[in-house]
């Protein structure tokens, strides 16, 4: 329920307690059906309008009437009115296992750029890609005005489970993904392998077609991981997440102090030349 006050989460007309009122709701979404939803990342366009993706299960009208999930969970790329929250076009994408999207961002152009996981068989729009393993990375570019298919491609294992956890773009409309992958991956410069678990990768492909520009990988024995990428006005490359143990981003090694620690870490834009981590 919603009451449209945000200090009013009991809709009993009073201010809930440690509750600072001052702002206003301008909208406001519920979308999902009976099994478990999630949104996992959303992003705006230059005119403002809002790009949410995650994934779903079951059949969930997203505004545009419903989609329906192939098996487990899908795949959903939904655009909506900054103004008004109004549905502007929605696409579903998967196969008969889990696929998820975890990462959206857009280009100076309103393009839209997905990237997530997925198992099996999946079209995007341009005819099927298959996973390798378990569960790859997708980068999929959809326009901005009706959310058709640009290009997509996929990377990953033959015996693990990879993520596209988060992406970003560039000036010139290039898209740059962060992620974790297990093994021998392709990113599209030829096979890098990982230390031990989970290695944190970040890569860079052309806007205009998904071609590889560079790519870059580290980590340790055990789990690391890309959890956020962005894009400087200078074009250099952002990403942090978590490391274990000890990880050289570049520069030389850094050692966690006991479990987890976070990392952040600064690449050339142009061709993924290492500046500093912290």
């Amino acid at each position: 329920e919603f009451c449209g006050n945000g200090c009013d989460d009991d809709c009993d007309g009073l201010t809930d307690e440690g509750c600072t009122s001052g702002g206003t709701t301008g909208w406001a979404l519920r979308i999902g059906d009976l099994g478990n939803d999630y949104g996992y990342a959303v992003a705006t366009d230059g005119s403002g309008n809002v790009l949410v993706t995650g994934r779903f299960e079951g059949s969930v009208d997203f505004g545009g009437g419903p989609l329906t999930s192939a098996g487990n969970t899908d795949v959903f790329v939904a655009k909506y009115s900054g103004a008004s929250g109004a549905h502007l076009w929605s696409r579903r994408f998967g196969a008969a296992s889990s696929d998820q999207g975890l990462g959206i961002a857009t280009d100076a152009s309103g393009n839209v750029f997905v990237t997530g996981s997925f198992s099996g068989s999946v079209d995007f729009g341009g005819g099927a890609l298959a996973s390798a393993g378990f569960g790859d990375i997708f980068v999929v570019k959809l326009a901005g005005a009706d959310g058709s298919h640009l290009w997509a491609r996929a990377f990953g294992g033959t015996s693990s489970s990879d993520f596209g956890n988060a992406v970003a773009t560039t000036s010139s409309g290039d898209v740059v993904v962060t992620g974790t992958y297990i093994g021998a991956v392709s990113l599209g410069g030829g096979a890098v392998t990982s230390w031990g678990n989970e290695d944190v990768f970040v890569a860079r492909y052309a806007g205009a077609d998904g071609a590889y520009v560079w790519s870059r990988r580290f980590g340790s024995s055990s789990g690391d991981f890309g959890r956020a990428v962005a894009v400087d006005p200078s074009g250099d490359v952002l990403v942090t997440g978590s490391f274990w143990f000890s990880v050289d981003f570049g520069g030389g090694a850094l050692t966690s102090a006991g479990d987890r620690d976070i990392f952040v870490v600064k690449y050339a834009g142009a061709d993924g030349t290492y500046r500093w981590a912290r």
